[in-house]
């Protein structure tokens, strides 16, 4: 029994590791939350850097405590039919392409636009 006792932490603390050095490319259009969308048979999740060069449907909100959304020309970030919300608190949210969702709270971190952000609203407490 005390095998599992420390096997778990450990697990759990190997897996924080694993999770913030992962990187996540779209190589299709798809759901945010489909593993094929993605070009590591994963999705995505806080702390991993992703890259979004296609049509990408957020059907979940999300939060980037650390790593960074880029959506570059040609892409796009739109929420599906339920109104989603990001929040940034120590990432980067990039974008270059078509992101649309409902709300954007911006903790720590920054937010850089050059093409259209489209919002219901957003709070900034830090760059953007």
């Amino acid at each position: 029994m005390k095998l599992f006792k420390y096997l778990l932490p450990a697990l759990l603390l190997i897996q924080t590791f694993v999770v913030n050095g992962q990187t996540a490319t779209s190589i299709t259009n798809g759901a945010w939350l489909s593993p094929f969308t993605w070009n590591c048979t994963c999705v995505p999740v806080p702390g991993y850097t992703v890259v979004i060069n296609h049509q990408v449907s957020l059907n979940t909100s999300f939060n980037i405590p650390s790593g960074s959304i880029t959506v570059n020309t040609g892409g796009s970030l739109i929420q599906d039919a339920t109104p989603r919300d990001i929040m940034v608190s120590g990432g980067t949210l990039t974008n270059h392409g078509k992101t649309r969702f409902r709300y954007l709270l911006v903790q720590t971190g920054s937010v850089l636009n050059s093409d259209s952000l489209t919002l219901k609203s957003f709070a900034n407490y830090a760059t953007i």
